[in-house]
Formats: structure tokens, sequence, C-alpha cells
């Protein structure tokens, strides 16, 4: 399992930067996530702004 920080999540959805957007579709497509409450909020709000 693997804690999933903002910025996977945020490289995964937005895709910006590429090699940090395969990092992290590695990861998130592969790995078990655990996202905390906090994190969700987090990526909501960088989004949104």
């Amino acid at each position: 399992m693997v804690i999933a920080d903002a910025n996977y999540i945020l490289r995964y959805l937005l895709g910006d930067i590429k090699e940090q957007f395969q990092t992290a579709q590695n990861i998130i497509e592969k790995e078990t996530l655990i996202t905390p409450g906090e994190i969700v909020a987090e990526v909501v709000y960088v989004l949104q702004n």
C-alpha cells in the first residue's frame, strides 16, 4: 500500500509534466492507494484555484 500525496494525484490528473505524470501513473494504476481526506481536500483546493 502507498499513501498518495497530493502531488502524485495532481500530476496524474493534470499530466502537465510528462516524466512526473508517468511516475504517478505507474504508482496510481498499479498500487493500492491510501488517500487521507486532508489530501483529497488539498487536491480539490488546488484544482479550484
